[in-house]
């Protein structure tokens, strides 16, 4: 007689309300976009390219930066409001 194996996940179940993504902009012309950096360093060539291209070539009215303290842990409060009041769009880098 061979033995049995159960196999236990883990993962708790949990009810989740539906959510909605936000619109999708059809343009970056005269918008405002925050780029979330998580503090590595690849992110500073990337990002400004990323700037240069959204302005010059997608004529973004600005872009801005918005540097996380620690990479692991969610933004602030006071940056956060920030982004939501003063952004368009935001990209949401994560560099390594």
């Amino acid at each position: 007689m061979g033995m049995q194996t159960r196999v236990y996940s883990p993962v708790a179940e949990t009810e989740r309300s539906p959510s909605r993504l936000a619109p999708r902009l059809t343009s970056l012309a005269g918008k405002r976009v925050a780029l979330i950096h998580n503090g590595w360093q690849s992110l500073d060539i990337t990002y400004r390219e990323y700037a240069a291209s959204m302005t010059e070539r997608h004529k973004a009215a600005k872009v801005f930066e918005v540097r996380k303290a620690y990479a692991s842990r969610p933004l602030p409060d006071e940056q956060f409001r920030q982004i939501t009041e003063g952004a368009d769009a935001v990209i949401v880098g994560l560099g390594n």
